[in-house]
């Protein structure tokens, strides 16, 4: 049993390179509804745009630390199907361990069934996860605490939805959140792929300050805390629709600005040849420029 739950472990942050929310809890994930047209970025709504943008950044490396939290995590690298082989072996592993009889209510392994790591809580399972030839199911982790050697303790709490199809898969995170000694980061997440992982799209919905809800696609992030981050990633937003954003001076995150950086700035663009940049300035103010193409401004 104990490899068991060191395999699923492993599945927890399988989305160790993606993206997050660090919003609030709750029993319904938000889910991003807006536009996925090319933004118009005009003098009215860039410094809207660059905002939420500031929001989205963050939103992004707050996940990238969660993740980093996660001794188990699993990286995709490769695209030879390793890990839909993996991830449908552990849960047939899973689903095995116990005669399908007896758990009606599916599988619970608790703390004391997963090994000396592990210091509180439990993982269910439906008693039918992994025992046909795709991997479908809902995973719920119950304040699952272990114990990494570099970030001390990890709590995790949420639920994981595996869906497999003859030419698909996908890992949804619906508020999984993940506790270490440097607070908490709720987890939306969706990782969707092809057969084989051989083409992979990374996204996140979260709720800005404003109350929209938006949607962050393969981000990546780099840097510290000390130097601070750079981050790049497609960002939709709810009204205005998809822009590029990239950091142009590293972002410092903190309790000061939050949700917006402390410091750093921020170029974005739209396919449709629109443009901007946004800088967040220490005393929690912003300011920016815009081009639509054809006249451009500040503000």
């Amino acid at each position: 049993m104990w490899m068991k739950s060191i395999a699923l472990a492993s599945l927890i942050l399988v989305l160790s390179a993606c993206g997050g929310s660090s919003g609030g809890g709750g029993s319904s994930a938000p889910t991003y509804s807006g536009s996925t047209a090319a933004a118009d970025i005009t003098s009215s709504n860039a410094e809207d745009i660059g905002t939420a943008a500031g929001e989205a950044a963050v939103e992004a490396i707050n996940t990238d630390i969660a993740s980093d939290a996660n001794p188990f995590a699993v990286v995709i690298t490769d695209g030879n199907g390793m890990i839909t082989d993996a991830l449908t072996a552990l849960a047939q592993d899973l689903a095995a361990s116990e005669p399908a009889s007896s758990l009606p209510s599916g599988v619970t392994l608790t703390s004391l069934d997963l090994g000396p790591e592990f210091c509180g809580g439990s993982v269910t399972v439906p008693d039918s996860f992994g025992q046909s030839s795709t991997l479908n199911g809902l995973i719920t982790l119950n304040a699952l605490c272990f114990n990494d050697p570099i970030d001390g303790q990890v709590t995790l709490s949420g639920s994981i939805t595996f869906t497999e199809a003859a030419n698909s898969f996908s890992i949804s995170f619906s508020n999984l959140s993940v506790t270490t000694s440097d607070g908490t980061t709720t987890l939306n997440a969706t990782l969707e792929c092809t057969s084989g992982f051989l083409s992979c799209t990374y996204s996140t919905d979260f709720v800005a300050a404003s109350g929209l809800t938006h949607r962050i696609t393969d981000s990546s992030v780099s840097g510290n805390s000390s130097s601070g981050y750079t981050v790049s990633a497609t960002f939709s937003h709810a009204t205005y629709g998809v822009i590029t954003i990239t950091t142009t001076t590293p972002l410092v995150i903190g309790p000061t600005c939050a949700p917006l950086p402390d410091s750093g700035s921020i170029a974005f663009s739209s396919t449709n040849g629109g443009s901007g940049t946004i800088t967040f300035n220490s005393n929690c103010t912003v300011s920016g420029t815009w081009d639509d193409g054809v006249t451009s401004g500040s503000f």
